[in-house]
């Protein structure tokens, strides 16, 4: 089942690629923020980079977003730390 709903774009950036294979490139970084006010942040290669091409990595980040939402996990720290 999906969903549609509007997502407000919080900040834009040009910034170094951290991603493998593109060492000396440069991405376009966008924080964005849903409905309920969670910021989220995707990145587009620059040369890539449109209204189009950001949609896909905000649909894309939001299905990942969707596996894991309300999932329970334990978490073990070890004493003394």
């Amino acid at each position: 089942m999906s969903a549609e709903f509007e997502v407000e774009i919080v900040y834009i950036t040009e910034t170094p690629s951290t991603r493998p294979g593109r060492v000396g490139k440069t991405d376009m970084l966008v924080v964005y923020r849903l409905p309920e006010g969670f910021t989220r942040i995707v990145t587009i290669p620059k040369e890539e980079f449109s209204e189009e091409a950001l949609q896909k990595a905000i649909a894309e980040d939001l299905k990942e977003l969707a596996k894991w939402r309300g999932k329970r996990i334990k978490v073990s720290v070890p004493a003394g730390t």
